[in-house]
């Protein structure tokens, strides 16, 4: 070394140069000496050819290429079962949860966390390496970088949600996309890719086909099914609670129909929906008109409807209460009944029937009681609707909460339905020309036994019981008129039904056969917003992937060998002999000292033609004033302090176990709590 260069190394330094370039003897040093307003001190190094240094494995082309692949197949992923899921209404669908198959349940609980753990493992790779290799890219560019933006550089100790601003900041564009698609994948990936599958019961819809469709009887056939067996099945679904026919229910019935292609497994409950008519009934009621029939002690009363029918019923004066059901004709099997010459037969008097609730009422000093009596004259209508509704294939039975109208509501005429016959069964337990059938169906049906509760007047109507047939009701309750209908109105409703059910004949030539089968099945779904949110993240990782591999591909690395360890740092760094000069004089200053030292100095990373060696030069701008040895001892004393990690610190430690220990006695509780309240 020329005698001129170790002079100027000597002051430089304060260091003890020979022409020996071994010659760094700490003990040879000078005494420091002030530096006053010092401008350039500059290390030159002979321009070289580029080279093409070491870069790690995850950041070539063909780890981010196939990162890129694997992102984009994820997104296609997602989209196709979101897809699938959408077309079918559920994954592996089952007539139950507990019928999914393993490899479902395994899929949905764990697979996408099993993915994401994965993915995110791959990009923490690829995170920490080009973290760990912005300073190395920084020093290798042509006119190096400051020491504040490549040695100070310390990206992969930072809090990972903090990185991408600093990046920013800086600049330093490589680790602010990596940095951001690992905090996309690390915080927003793994959880909503966790969250996108569930369970759930989902409807499946298939097309049928009518095969089979039922229709009122002929009016001319009506009359001989129309006998006491409905009866007898109306008792047993008002006091037994049989249920009811299929396509019946208590308020309507629908004529019947059946699919002829319906590939629903049985196991599975599905409702057949179709067009269909519904037939139904209403009674109009009105108060009658009440006169007393003779003297007091005849306990007798004249009814009048208001429209020209006038009758009168004796009540007895030692009956308590009673309970009258009276049709207009009259029968052996009844006592009382409307038809009278005070009440001609009309078009609307044949279909009345008079309803009545009596109780006597005694009187101090009468001889006769007097009476407390309700009465109503009722009419029947009957009514047809073509309707859009639903039927379960298990029992038929119709479902009353789902039914749209087709039509508007028409009359049931009598050239449809036999009114006449089904009214006067009501009334008289028995039809007017009686068909010989099995022993029950030809007699008339008692329900005595089963109103000794009431207090009534035994023996009554059928109609009687059938209104009070399921009710649970004292007979003082029965005055009020508003119940007195609605009990008969429902027994009416109820009763149409299972006669309906008796006069239906099947066919198979119709015009419209269109018929639907809805099913449930639960199965596995793919929630359509969370899938898009894991489409549109896992696209936006792409995109800053190829970002990140066109940084990597352009930007220079002057780098012979991976800086893995201490022994790579000291291979990198022992050629530079100007910068270890340099830092000779600090070697006992913190890093914050160090950093106000040299943040403004640039440093630049250069490999000689053969890799086997490193020289980073330095080129120092010093525009302040060095430190006088007392400034810089009162730096450099008690310089020893240990610093160990945060998350390696005794109080973050402590502060851990409390919050695990707090987290124990919480979900200790809640066990507790649900132990205490069953749920």
């Amino acid at each position: 070394m020329a005698s001129w260069e170790a002079a100027a190394l000597k002051l430089q330094s304060h260091i003890a140069v020979t022409s020996d370039p071994n010659s760094l003897d700490k003990d040879k040093c000078l005494p420091p000496l002030p530096l006053q307003q010092k401008s350039t001190v500059t290390t030159t190094i002979e321009a070289e050819e580029p080279t093409k240094g070491w870069k790690p494995l995850s950041l070539s082309t063909p780890i981010l290429s196939a990162v890129i692949a694997l992102t984009l197949l994820l997104a296609a992923a997602v989209e196709t079962i979101a897809q699938r899921s959408a077309a079918q209404g559920g994954l592996a669908l089952s007539s139950t949860l507990d019928d999914l198959p393993g490899y479902a349940k395994f899929s949905y609980l764990y697979v996408p966390t099993i993915i994401a753990v994965l993915y995110s493992m791959v990009w923490s790779w690829i995170d920490l390496d080009v973290k760990r290799m912005q300073p190395w890219f920084e020093l290798s560019k042509p006119k190096g970088a400051t020491a504040e933006n490549s040695l100070f550089l310390d990206y992969q100790y930072e809090f990972v949600a903090l990185v991408p601003f600093r990046a920013a900041k800086a600049k330093h564009w490589p680790v602010f996309f990596a940095g951001t698609a690992m905090v996309i994948v690390f915080w927003a990936l793994t959880p909503l890719q966790s969250a996108m599958l569930g369970t759930d019961i989902v409807k499946q819809t298939v097309s049928a086909t009518l095969g089979i469709r039922s229709q009122l009887l002929p009016i001319q056939q009506q009359e001989a099914h129309l006998d006491p067996e409905f009866l007898n099945n109306g008792y047993a679904v008002g006091w037994l609670g049989q249920p009811f026919p299929p396509f019946t229910t208590s308020k309507y019935a629908i004529l019947p129909f059946y699919t002829t292609n319906d590939t629903t497994s049985a196991s599975i409950d599905s409702n057949i929906t179709a067009v269909s008519t519904k037939l139904s009934t209403e009674l109009n009621c009105w108060p009658a008109e009440i006169q007393q029939d003779g003297p007091d002690a005849k306990a007798s009363f004249f009814f009048l409807n208001g429209q020209g029918c006038n009758t009168s019923v004796s009540f007895g004066v030692t009956s308590r209460s009673r309970m009258y059901y009276i049709g207009y004709y009259s029968s052996p099997y009844s006592d009382f009944f409307l038809a009278n010459k005070e009440c001609p037969k009309t078009s609307n008097s044949t279909h009345q029937f008079l309803a009545i609730w009596s109780q006597t009422v005694e009187v101090p000093g009468q001889d006769s009681p007097d009476f407390n009596i309700t009465a109503l004259f009722c009419q029947p209508q009957y009514y047809k609707q073509q309707v859009f509704t639903r039927v379960k294939s298990s029992n038929l039975q119709p479902d009353g909460k789902f039914e749209q109208s087709m039509s508007p509501r028409q009359i049931l005429s009598e050239k449809e339905f036999n009114s006449t016959a089904f009214e006067f069964l009501l009334a008289n337990g028995m039809a007017y020309k009686p068909v010989v059938k099995d022993a029950p169906f030809n007699n008339v049906l008692e329900q005595h036994t089963r109103l000794n509760y009431t207090g009534f007047t035994l023996p009554v109507s059928n109609m009687v019981g059938f209104a009070l047939a399921g009710k649970n009701l004292s007979s003082d309750a029965y005055a009020d008129p508003e119940l007195l209908s609605q009990v008969y109105n429902d027994a009416h409703q109820y009763l149409f039904t299972l006669a309906v059910n008796k006069l239906l004949v099947n066919e198979t030539d119709m015009s419209n056969r269109t018929a639907s089968t809805e099913y449930f099945l639960s199965g596995v779904v793919v929630s359509r917003a969370f899938a898009i949110a894991v489409e549109c993240l896992l696209v936006v990782v792409a995109i800053f992937t190829t970002i990140v591999l066109r940084f990597c591909r352009k930007t220079p690395s002057n780098l012979a060998i991976n800086p893995s360890s201490i022994n790579r740092y000291i291979e990198l760094f022992r050629n530079s002999e100007d910068t270890l000069h340099l830092f000779k004089t600090m070697d006992n200053a913190t890093e914050k000292t160090l950093l106000e030292e040299f943040k403004d100095d640039r440093f630049q990373l250069r490999c000689d033609k053969n890799y086997d060696s490193a020289i980073i030069p330095m080129d120092r701008v010093v525009d302040r004033n060095w430190k006088s040895d007392q400034q810089r001892s009162e730096t450099e004393k008690d310089f020893f302090d240990p610093v160990r990690p945060l998350a390696l610190q005794r109080w973050s430690g402590v502060l851990f176990v409390l919050v695990l220990v707090g987290a124990m006695i919480f979900l200790s509780y809640l066990k507790q709590e649900e132990a205490r309240l069953h749920g």
